[in-house]
């Protein structure tokens, strides 16, 4: 049970209940367990430029979630709300824009049909809920698709997707492909995309995160 009228930045926080209403953890917040290495040495060359680490990133990351709401309402044929902007400044309504229009210009270039947009979905087998970028029909194929604003993608971004593709499959509908697609924030960021493949090895490794949290929980730790 979640609501899919929630904003992106409220979904950070989503709370995920099951059928008899037990609480259980997010894909996101399981996916936190893993390590980031990659982006432990990318604070650290932002601290050897003089640059507030924190705060640079939490800038980047509502840029993202702005251009995510803007792309989610698009897809949807909605127009997005006037009060959806108070919550963000003018340097970052202008920065999202680049990520809004290579977005669009990407969508140009593939038959999309979406069926499923910020979609959240329970797993009652194994106990957590997610919410999905967007499930479609792309170039013919039954797609889990997640778009991220930047340069990159890591693994925990691999074993998200592997996650929410089971929460698909558990409730009925079929995934033939699963794609990031990685939405340059710039002229310097060009717009990427990767098939992820051994979905079942990194469901697995989901499922080991899953019992690292529980056992966690248990331990209150």
């Amino acid at each position: 049970m979640t609501n899919p009228k929630l904003h992106k930045r409220v979904q950070a926080h989503q709370r995920y209940y099951t059928k008899d209403e037990v609480l259980v953890p997010g894909v996101t917040t399981i996916c936190n367990l893993l390590g980031k290495p990659a982006l432990y040495n990318w604070y650290n060359r932002l601290g050897l430029e003089g640059i507030v680490g924190s705060k640079y990133v939490d800038e980047l990351a509502d840029i993202g979630t702005l251009a995510h709401e803007y792309i989610s309402y698009d897809l949807k044929g909605e127009t997005p709300p006037d009060e959806m902007l108070d919550d963000y400044t003018k340097h970052q309504i202008d920065s999202a824009q680049p990520c809004i229009e290579k977005f669009n210009s990407w969508k140009l270039n593939n038959k999309l049909k979406p069926i499923l947009i910020e979609t959240g979905l329970i797993s009652e087998k194994y106990k957590y809920g997610g919410t999905l970028d967007l499930y479609c029909e792309l170039n013919g194929k039954k797609t889990l698709l997640d778009w991220k604003t930047g340069s990159g993608f890591y693994e925990g971004h691999k074993v998200q997707l592997a996650a929410n593709k089971h929460l698909l499959e558990e409730n009925g509908h079929k995934v033939e492909e699963c794609r990031l697609l990685g939405i340059g924030r710039n002229e310097k960021e060009e717009t990427h995309e990767s098939l992820v493949n051994s979905m079942d090895l990194r469901f697995k490794k989901f499922l080991n995160l899953l019992e690292v949290y529980y056992i966690n929980r248990e331990l209150k730790v």
